[in-house]
């Protein structure tokens, strides 16, 4: 069996890209959520020259304390309903709405859970002198792939994402810095339409996802380095001595 062969990070994200079609509907849907919470997180104080300050009173959102919980709420779904596109598309899957929200809720707990702590040890990262953050993203890049992929809880993700990830990091940086790049561009070009740069941000995201996806699958699929044993001599035969 051939060694698969990584063809480099902005070619997966071009190969990212071409698979949109595969999913119609469902990426109309996620389209659609990520404008609902686009629009639902316009600061009601925008453009007045009023303070943009929190008003717990009232809310943030320009609707108000109901706008604020429904882009809480919808942003918390979209973790685990974003890692389940990443994963159809990056196998070239069809995924249907209804199996999509089942999913979704199948792993809501878990996927957020892991969320959080990925979040945490990356902020964690930063306090002790940034660099411990770049690492813990390269860790833990994987997690949210294996909480949906494998069914595994939040610590035994981030172990297993930790071990993809040993001397891959230029991959994954790869696709980071793409990723990056692309979506600040998108959003420089439409920064005067507020919700509509966000929803561009957001499949350029879910394009550099479906790349690190298909990343993930490279890795389980490259062959794994033999144990180093060490030798040991062979016991002597005493007929021979």
């Amino acid at each position: 069996m051939s060694t698969p062969v990584w063809t480099g990070a902005f070619s997966k994200f071009k190969e990212a890209w071409k698979t949109l079609p595969l999913n119609r509907d469902v990426l109309l849907v996620y389209l659609v959520v990520q404008a609902v919470t686009a629009f639902v997180a316009l600061p009601k104080n925008a453009g007045v020259g009023r303070s943009n300050a929190y008003d717990f009173t009232s809310g943030a959102s320009m609707l108000g304390a109901p706008g604020d919980i429904l882009n809480l709420v919808l942003s918390l779904i979209m973790i685990p309903a974003g890692t389940v596109l990443y994963l159809w598309y990056a196998d070239k899957k069809r995924l249907e709405l209804p199996e999509w929200w089942k999913l979704t809720l199948k792993y809501l707990v878990s996927a957020l859970l892991a969320a959080l702590l990925v979040g945490l040890a990356v902020m964690a990262g930063f306090v002790l002198f940034i660099v411990p953050a770049f690492i813990f993203a390269t860790w833990f890049a994987f997690t949210l792939y294996a909480v949906v992929d494998k069914g595994m809880g939040p610590v035994e993700a981030m172990k297993y994402s930790k071990g993809l990830a040993k001397g891959n990091a230029g991959k994954i940086w790869g696709i980071y810095l793409i990723t990056f790049a692309i979506a600040i561009g998108a959003m420089i070009i439409t920064a005067l339409i507020p919700v509509v740069n966000s929803v561009v941000a957001s499949l350029v995201v879910l394009v550099g996802g479906i790349a690190m996806g298909m990343l993930y699958r490279h890795l389980q699929n490259a062959p794994a380095e033999a144990p180093v044993v060490d030798a040991k001599p062979a016991p002597s035969d005493p007929a021979k001595a």
